[in-house]
């Protein structure tokens, strides 16, 4: 069993080194219950030691150490894999410099922008060769979800101290 602490570090962990996850992204990518998870992050928020951004429709949780013009970057870039409209209108007040500087110093956000832009690519060529938005979408999705599987499928470490 667990002890509550590894829980408490492997958030804290795994917000530093891939800012601006949303709850559901953190249960799949961590593996904690839903319950637990709401109990640490709450108490991780209390302490501030992470804080809450709310630029659409996911909340997503930063550690203290992100700049908030940072932190709006890293939202709209990881939106923007989900939600691509409303993403562009939180994208439109960035400096270009941030933005370069979140992609360059995160993996995870460089991954999501390479993701947002492959799925937009590929409904443009779609759309180009007559096929209908919602097909490509589908496919766009599809070809994401093979990219996540392959990704995935690699063991995760949770604690670097198991």
């Amino acid at each position: 069993m667990t002890i509550p602490v590894l829980y408490y570090e492997t958030i804290i962990d795994y917000v530093k080194r891939c800012p601006g996850p949303h709850f559901r992204e953190l249960t799949r990518e961590l593996g904690i219950p839903v319950g637990t998870l709401q109990y640490w992050l709450s108490k991780l928020l209390e302490t501030g030691e992470l804080y809450l951004v709310r630029l659409a429709q996911r909340p997503r949780y930063f550690h203290r150490t992100v700049p908030e013009e940072e932190a709006r970057a890293i939202y709209a870039v990881r939106e923007a894999r989900l939600s691509p409209a409303p993403a562009l209108r939180l994208a439109a007040d960035i400096r270009p410099e941030v933005l370069r500087a979140v992609v360059e110093m995160y993996p995870c956000v460089r991954r999501d922008l390479m993701d947002a832009f492959i799925n937009l690519f590929i409904q443009l060529k779609h759309r180009e060769g007559g096929e209908s938005l919602q097909a490509s979408r589908r496919h766009a999705a599809a070809q994401l979800a093979q990219r996540r599987d392959r990704r995935n499928a690699q063991p995760r470490k949770l604690n670097p101290s198991t």
